[in-house]
């Protein structure tokens, strides 16, 4: 027995130290399934949550851009219905707009939509005597342009009668008409007479209705003759003082066998203003075989006032020197023109062309250089209508009247000015 105690006396201390170690080195105990569940549970919340944050942070905008794409390519109805409502209003704004311009230009805004709201309507009652031409003259349009604003009021703008109405666009401000009746005086001619108003004898003629059987035989105190005379300015059409540029310049290229530029930095016009003009010339050029002008001054690149011109600033005006006969002008600057030295057929087929574009608002040319241009014009069998409608001659100088007219200066050169929208 002692034997047995002292081996395990000596044995326990190593038995104790294995137990020790076996229990450190035992794996912990299995936790019961509720446990178990609890804890895969938290895991995989806490895994998807993260996972899902994740993909939000990295990726935000992507379903935004998609979707928005999407909306830009492929515009739902809601997105059509405010494209449209927006177009509406813009297309509302900008008849409104024009319409407030034209009521403050004409007392009728829807009228003045007929001009372009360039005008306000004018209403012209027709007078014994006259024909469409200068009723057209009157104005400084064309009898194309009553034609097409008169469809519904006449049948046929060359068959009208006293006392019907026109409308007009006028391009030269319309006066107050005032009639009266004139006793021949002692002295008194015909002529005198058509002077005395400001008149061409043919319009004086034409008022008499043929009442008049002889313009020579005139009874001083019995011959009592019909004056339509021309007042002041209507109210509605007296100008504006405005200051005009070009927006969109366009440049008159170099045609050496046309023209020759006088100043290459005042070459801008609008673009149509630039066409008409090249067109015109190799017409003419084809038509004429004339020799090269001198081209002057159309507008700086911005357009706005410019030396040596009042007007010449939105690019629709252009100085054109004669045609002279071989010898007689310069080549590079303008030359004071004479019977003697302008080629006037040629200088009337150069005009010629240009009225013929209907584009042109006026053409200043001085009034003895008219009468020239006038008589060949004439000679070339240029109808009465047309002679009536275009030249201001043989009314006087002072009276503004048709589309080539006088104004001081002009001499030597005349001066082009195409219509708005030109």
């Amino acid at each position: 027995m002692r034997l047995v105690d002292r081996i395990m006396r000596a044995l326990l201390p190593a038995l104790l130290l294995l137990l020790a170690c076996a229990a450190f080195a035992a794996p912990p105990a299995a936790p019961e399934k509720g446990a178990i569940a609890k804890r895969d549970a938290s895991k995989t919340t806490g895994k998807a949550a993260k996972r899902d944050a994740s993909k939000k942070a990295e990726k935000p905008a992507k379903p935004a851009k998609r979707d928005a794409g999407k909306k830009a390519a492929r515009p739902d109805k809601a997105d059509k219905a405010g494209k449209a409502a927006k177009r509406d209003a813009g297309k509302k704004s900008g008849k409104a707009a024009k319409r407030d311009a034209g009521k403050k230009k004409g007392k009728d805004g829807r009228n003045a939509r007929m001009c372009d709201y360039q005008s306000p309507i004018h209403e012209h009652e027709i007078v014994p005597g006259e024909i469409a031409g200068a009723i057209a003259g009157r104005y400084g349009v064309t009898v194309d342009d009553l034609k097409r604003w008169n469809r519904r009021r006449v049948k046929s703008i060359d068959r009208i009668r006293p006392g019907q109405k026109l409308q007009v666009c006028p391009l030269i401000p319309p006066r107050e008409r005032i009639h009266e009746l004139y006793t021949v005086q002692k002295g008194d001619t015909f002529a005198s007479i058509a002077k005395k108003f400001d008149l061409s004898q043919d319009e004086l003629w034409d008022f008499q209705e043929h009442k008049l059987q002889d313009r020579a035989k005139l009874g001083a105190g019995r011959t009592v003759l019909v004056i339509w005379r021309d007042g002041e300015v209507l109210s509605d059409f007296l100008p504006e003082d405005e200051r005009d540029s070009l927006k969109s310049a366009t440049r008159l290229r170099t045609m050496p066998q046309h023209f020759y530029i006088k100043r290459k930095d005042r070459t801008y016009g609008t673009r149509k203003s630039v066409q008409l003009i090249q067109k015109v010339f190799e017409r003419y050029r084809q038509r004429s075989k004339g020799p090269t002008v001198v081209m002057g001054d159309l507008s700086q690149k911005a357009g706005g006032p410019i030396s040596g011109h009042v007007s010449h600033q939105d690019g629709r005006d252009v100085d054109i020197g004669w045609v002279y006969k071989k010898g007689k002008g310069h080549e590079k600057t303008f030359v004071k023109g004479t019977e003697d030295s302008i080629d006037v057929p040629r200088t009337w087929a150069l005009i010629h062309e240009f009225l013929k574009t209907g584009e042109v608002q006026f053409i200043f040319v001085d009034h003895d250089i008219q009468a020239l241009l006038y008589e060949e014009a004439k000679r070339k069998k240029v109808s009465a209508n047309l002679l009536a409608q275009w030249f201001q001659y043989p009314r006087p100088a002072h009276r503004l009247y048709g589309i080539v007219r006088h104004w001081k200066g002009h001499d030597d050169h005349m001066h082009i000015r195409f219509r708005k929208g030109s």
